[in-house]
Order: C-alpha cells, then structure tokens, then sequence
C-alpha cells in the first residue's frame, strides 16, 4: 500500500473522531443516499493487485449472511473508479441489515496469486459503515508477503466521506412488496408501534416492507374530503406478500336552491357562482327565468366550502355574496333582491364592483402568455418571468401560455382565473422541459400506460397506430405498461412494463414485442403450464480430436492461463440450452412422483429429497420465470422458449441424469463452442467467440455491447437460437432501423454458446467431490471479453441466479444422431 494510504488511515483513527465538522443532522439532510434506518448498515470493501491492477476484472467476491445466503459482487461494473489510482477497485454495498457477513474472495485460475485469500468476517452495528482492505498478492520474482486485512468501523456522522460515490440500493431478503393507492396526491407514514417506517406522498408501488405485526396507516386530512382506508385499522405484514394499501378521499357535497318570489321583474336573472379555494375552476352560471312572479331553482352535487355568488338582476349592477356550503347540506339562497322578501341574513348593499388585476408569474423567460376574457376575446398579451394584468372587470378569466422555443419546452395547460373585485389574483405557470420518445412496436395498433414517478402529476395513455409514434414528454422517470384493446389479436402476450429516464439531450426508443402464444393450456394465474408434448433435445455430434482448453490469444492479458491441449473422444452436445418450458414439464413429473419437495421454510425454492436446492421460483425471487401455483409449475407468458434460469448445479445434474443425458466436461463445452472442425493434418483453429469468429457484435449473441452501469435489474435473456439470421433485434438508440441477426453458431451448429446465460458444465473428474463448479459462455449481462470460449467463473454447487442455465450432453452414439 502506498505511503499516502497509512497516513489518511491514520489520519481518519485520530483526527476525525475528535472532529465536529459535520453533525448529524446535516449529513442526513445534505446526503439523501445515506439516511438510512437505524436499521441498515454499509460495507465498503476496497481490493488491489499491484501497481498496474492486473487481473482487478477477474476478482469477484461474495457477501454472506448470517442464512448463509450469497450474493456475488461486483454487479455490472458497479464499482468506483477512483481518480487518483487504477490499481484498487471499490465497491459500496448499503441499505444491508443489521448482523454479520463473511467476505469471501474468488479468483479465476488464470489469477496467479501467491497464497490462498482468507474469507473475513465484519459485523455492522447500528448506524455504522464497515470498511475492509484486501491486497491480494500476485506471482512476482520477489518472496511471499503476506495477505493483508485492514478493517476499519466509522460512525455514521462520517458517511459524508463517501457521499460522491454511486452506488445501488440492495433491498433485504424476503421482504413484503407495498404498494399504496391514493386518488388524491396527498402526505401519508405507515406506522409499526407509534414509529413512522414508511412514508410518502400519492400512490407508490412495489416498495420494500419488513415483515411484521400491527401495521397502522395515518394519512393527511383534506378539507371538503372525507377519507376511507383499506385495510381499516391495524394490519400484518408478511414476508413476500403482497400489499397495497387503499387511500380513498370522497368529496364532500352539498346543495344549492332558490325558492323566492314574489320578484318586481319578468325579465331573466343571471347567477355566476364560483368556488373560492379553487379558482381555475370555471363558475357555475345559472340564468332563472320568474314564472308566474316567482323565481325556483335546485342545483346538482356542489363541493362542500365557501362560494361567491355574482347576481345580475334586469337593469341593475351586479351584486356579490359570500355563502358557505356544508357538507349534505341543503341551502336556500336568498337573492339580495331587497323587494317584497324578507332577507336572512340582511342584505348586502349594492357594490359598483371595484376593478382588479392577475399576476402571471412563469419560470422562464421564454414564456409567453394571454388574457382571454369570459367571451373567448383575447384583451392582452405579455412575455417574461412575470407580467400583471391591470385594470380588468371582475369577473371569469383564462391565461393560455405559449413559448419562444417550442421545440425546447412544453407549455403548462391554460389557467381559468377568477378576478374578484379590489383583489389581485395569482397564476402559476411551470414550463416542463421536452424530452422525445419514440414509440415501436410489431403491432400495427396497441396501447400504452404511462405512470410518471413524480408523484405530483397525473398518469395518461397514448395508443400507437401504424407500429410507432413519437412523443414529446416532460423530462422524468416514467413507467410504461402495454394494455390490452378490443381489436389487439387474441393470441398475444403483453410485453413486460418499462422504466425510462426522459432527458431533453437524449431522444431514446422504445421497441415492444407482442409475442405471440404458442399452443397450450393457460392457468388462471397467467401462467402457461406446460403441454403434454415438449419439443424434444436435439443434439449435435462433436468428433472426437484434440481441444485446446484455455486462451490461446494473447491479446487480453487479463486472462493470460497457458492454453493445453487435451485428447476427447467422440460425444453429443445439445443443439440448445433447456428451455423454462421443458424444466417446468420435468419438475412436475417429478411432483407427481413425489420425487421433489417445496421448502416450507423458504417459499419457492424446490428441493430433492435429499434435501439440495434444485430450483428458485416467481416466489422466491420476482425475476425467476418459472412459478408454483395451484400445485402446478407453469411458465411466465412469452417466457417458454428462454433458457431457464435460476437452476442450480445440482438441478442441472439431476435433469440431465433422468433425462439420459450428462452435463458436459469444461473441455467438451469448448471443442464443441470453439473448436474449428478440421481434417486430419490441418492445425487446430480455436475461435474466439462461441459462433466460429474472433470478432464479436450485437448482431452475433446477447451480450451487453456498452460499459456503462445498469442501474436496475432486468433479465434480459433471449430465446434459445435467437440468433439464428432470421430474428430481427430491437430498436438500439442508435440504430436507424431494426438490424437482423447472423446465423450464430458454434463450429459443430450449436446455438447460445457465447452470451444469453452462463451455462453450468461437469468436473473433469466427476469422483472428486466439489463444492464449486465451472459455468461457461457469459450471459446477457457480460461485457465482450465475458463470452469468450475460454472464460470460466467458479460457483458454488448450491448456487443460483438469473443470470445461468445449462445445456446437456451424452456419450456418442453409434448412429451419431444429430
């Protein structure tokens, strides 16, 4: 470690903690990533190599638990780079409950490390951030040095420190999915025993709860509302449910009538009544007509609240009078008519209506606005930041805003304002920057939801005719969800709802794909069970010959293993990865075998009967694309032909095993992936990628093409042969019209050896126990140099995610089918 490491390290164990800098109430209000509950903690863990960071891409490690549940970091290039060294990675693990955790480092074994890298146990106290070091020592000509930990504990009041850093919120295991509807966008906190644990504004969805009892939910009152919730009092919560939490406000109304005569007048009356706590709202005008010398009239629903009434008898000037209307009230207004009835309370004089003004103020000066009057004639225009109307009746108003740069800003909606006499009245206007999103689908007419995140404004649909649209947005994050129309085929899937980030400098697109439904039974819960005929696995003859296992290129030095080469006999490898379909089709012949058992204990994990986990389900993990429902497994819809995922080595074992089949040897998966096919005494040719090239592109596997970090989780897996020269790819935002793919197969016509999913593949000695086995191929998520033939990661046998499947090999054949 560097000299300028030890002294910031001392500097941090004497200096801070004497130090007052900053309280901490401050770094909670100037660092919104940092409040967390008292019940959350942070992990910081910084590893180095040597001068140059050798090998930094190839280190992962794992965090455990105290359920000895693992999670492997770092995730998509989420790390820091520092701006000071390449030699060290960071990585800020937040939002982690409170216990301990075991830090466990693994290496591919093309990292040449001098001594085995001892796991490390850190515990996280209330409030605290926990700091470990870990220099990991490479082969050098130099003697052995020992591995060296440096953990380190800082009080929360410290987190500012870190504040410039990105990192992603990692949301606790098992807890429950909240969401909260509210027709109003009003303030609300979840309380658990007289202590706010969530709170918010409006609707939200799907957010992280912990489990427990005796929830309660407290809401803002609103005046001329009455307010219902759902569920009414206290409630419980349990881990992975489901709740949403049901926030109503019912107006409270009332009613307005007249029943008075006799009038000095047969000509008609005029009434314009306004309601004072809203002002855009346009008046209620009423003009009565006596019969017989008596004026009779009864209004409809009316919000409850105070109201200006502006009477306008025959050849008079106008009156004005302030009324307030309770909620199922009925309430007889007296006209001020001062002749022949009797007034209660005592009339208003008459008032010659003093005039009054608007001010319009705006938030750019670009903006441009008019006052129109009640008879839809323009009376002025203005432009600015600001601007007051003069001089105006009183009466109803309207100001229509427009701007100097249309193609910049989106204009708020027209305002109706009412001019009380004497008064200034105020008009707001916001102008939202635009962003563009372009809409494509393959079909010619859907529709789609869009739920923007902030909270404040008001969720809208746009239908899509001839397969696209371009839309002009506010910039924000929105959510976009297909919905079904009477004229959209039957025999189509919705595509799964999408988040995106609207920015004015950035035009994007959006591609949905209405897949269509193959033939099959669906259940009531959406999910498509398998059918009584499974596509069967074809499978391809790999000849038996010499493989080079390793990379024998040397233009990435982070993976730098000599290559050798190992003698293979003949055998058969599948033509395609196992589909959800097909392992949902064998898990429920094993149910019906009573050969498999649901874990009690953990929802949606299925396990042998020996008691090994096979498979994570929908109810396990909210990516997974296989469920258990109705004693049933079943497939999510458009997901049937997706390799499965969240399989485990051993459920891939044992698939293959009562299937007939095997899993491949790490040297049967790369002959078969890379190995060009040659005739006798021509050299060996191992290619590159698993699609017989050297070179690689979006058009060749699914693979992510661009270094940046993904902030959010989305399994983005293809189906099986999608790659096959006849499937067109999305819309890319660069892409001026939609690319097709190649034909990418390995050299023996296997599909989705490069990218996709990791695939898991069988010891070379199979007699030797392990407890951590080699996947091959990259995934959906690996950058280029992640899908190479010769990239192999170390997981453990009970291990899971979305990101590996499997496909199965078998001895050769006699015949050799293909």
């Amino acid at each position: 470690m560097k000299f300028y490491r030890w002294v910031m390290a001392l500097l941090l164990l004497v200096y801070y903690p004497y130090s007052q800098i900053h309280s901490e109430q401050e770094i909670r209000s100037s660092s919104p990533q940092y409040s967390l509950s008292r019940e959350m903690g942070t992990i910081i863990v910084t590893y180095q190599t040597d001068q140059k960071g050798s090998m930094l891409d190839r280190i992962h490690f794992w965090l455990i638990n105290e359920a000895e549940e693992r999670t492997l970091y770092p995730k998509k290039e989420e790390y820091v780079r520092t701006s000071h060294t390449c030699e060290e990675r960071t990585v800020v693990i937040s939002h982690l409950p409170l216990g301990k955790y075991r830090i466990e480092f693994i290496l591919p074994s093309s990292v040449p490390v001098i001594e085995t890298i001892p796991s490390q146990e850190v515990t996280l106290g209330e409030k605290s951030i926990v700091k470990v070091e870990q220099v990991i020592n490479l082969t050098d000509e130099g003697g052995k040095k020992p591995v060296r930990w440096f953990p380190f504990s800082y009080p929360w009041k410290f987190a500012v420190i870190y504040t410039n850093w990105y990192y992603p919120p990692i949301v606790p295991y098992r807890y429950a999915n909240l969401s909260v509807t509210s027709n109003l966008p009003t303030r609300w906190r979840i309380l658990k025993d007289d202590r706010v644990v969530f709170s918010g504004n409006g609707s939200i969805y799907n957010a992280s709860i912990r489990p427990g009892y005796g929830y309660l939910v407290d809401a803002q009152d609103v005046p001329g509302y009455t307010l219902s919730t759902a569920p009414q009092g206290y409630f419980d919560v349990y881990a992975d449910q489901n709740i949403t939490v049901e926030l109503y406000y019912q107006k409270d109304i009332g009613y307005l009538q007249i029943d008075a005569g006799p009038v000095p007048f047969n000509e008609p009356m005029h009434m314009s009544i306004s309601f004072m706590p809203d002002r855009e709202r346009p008046p209620l005008e009423v003009t009565l007509q006596p019969v017989n010398g008596y004026l009779g009239w009864k209004s409809g629903p009316l919000d409850s609240g105070p109201y200006l009434i502006v009477y306008t008898f025959p050849g008079q000037s106008p009156i004005a009078q302030n009324i307030l209307l309770q909620k199922d009230q009925i309430l007889n207004l007296v006209p001020p008519i001062g002749v022949g009835v009797p007034l209660s309370p005592p009339p208003s004089p008459n008032v010659n209506l003093q005039p009054g003004q608007i001010l319009v103020r705006t938030n750019i000066p670009q903006a441009i606005f008019s006052l129109i009057d009640s008879r839809g004639e323009r009376i002025s225009d203005s432009q600015g930041l600001s601007h007051t109307f003069t001089r105006l009746k009183p009466g109803h108003y309207t100001v229509e805003f427009s701007s100097s740069d249309k193609e910049l800003y989106i204009p708020p909606a027209p305002v109706s304002i009412l001019v009380e006499p004497g008064a200034t009245s105020e008009a707001e206007a916001t102008y939202n920057i635009k962003g563009s999103l372009t809409i494509r689908g393959n079909l010619s007419h859907f529709a789609l939801q869009f739920v923007p995140q902030d909270t404040t404004a008001i969720p809208f649909r746009e239908e899509v005719f001839n397969r696209s649209k371009v839309l002009q947005l506010p910039e924000g994050d929105y959510s976009i969800t297909p919905v079904a129309l009477p004229d959209m085929p039957k025999d189509v899937f919705l595509p799964a709802p999408e988040l995106v980030s609207i920015k004015s400098t950035f035009p994007q697109t959006l591609f949905f794909d209405f897949e269509q439904k193959k033939k099959g039974a669906e259940s009531k819960a959406g999910m498509v069970q398998p059918s009584q005929t499974i596509t069967p696995t074809t499978f391809l003859l790999v000849p038996a010959g010499v493989v080079i296992v390793g990379d024998p290129f040397k233009d990435n030095k982070q993976n730098e293993n000599p290559a050798k080469e190992v003698l293979l006999q003949a055998f058969e490898i599948s033509t395609y990865l196992v589909t959800n379909l097909q392992y949902a089709d064998w898990l429920n012949n094993l149910l019906k075998k009573q050969a498999i058992k649901l874990d009690p204990a953990h929802p949606g994990q299925v396990l042998n009967l020996k008691g090994d986990l096979l498979l994570k389900t929908l109810e396990a993990d909210p990516l997974a694309q296989i469920s258990f429902h109705n004693k049933i497994f079943g497939v999510i819809p458009g997901k049937e032909k997706h390799p499965v995922i969240q399989v485990t080595w051993e459920g891939a074992r044992q698939y293959c095993e009562d299937n007939g089949y095997r899993l491949p040897t790490e040297a049967e998966w790369e002959k078969a992936a890379g190995m060009a096919v040659t005739k006798e005494g021509e050299p060996l040719k191992k290619y590159k990628y698993g699609f017989s090239r050297d070179e690689i592109s979006r058009s060749w596997a699914n693979y992510k093409d661009e270094t940046k970090p993904i902030h959010q989780i989305r399994v983005m897996t293809t189906p099986v042969g999608f790659y096959n020269g006849d499937n067109l790819l999305p819309l890319a935002t660069q892409d001026r019209e939609q690319i097709r793919t190649h034909d990418a197969r390995s050299p023996v016509g296997a599909y989705d050896m490069s990218g996709n999913v990791w695939e898991w593949v069988a010891p070379a000695n199979p007699s030797l126990s392990q407890v951590e086995h080699v996947v091959k191929g990259g995934c959906y998520d690996s950058l280029a140099a992640g899908v190479r033939v010769s990239e192999r990661l170390l997981l453990p046998q009970g291990y899971s995610d979305v990101f590996t499947g499997f496909r199965p090999a078998r001895n050769a054949t006699p015949t050799g089918s293909h």
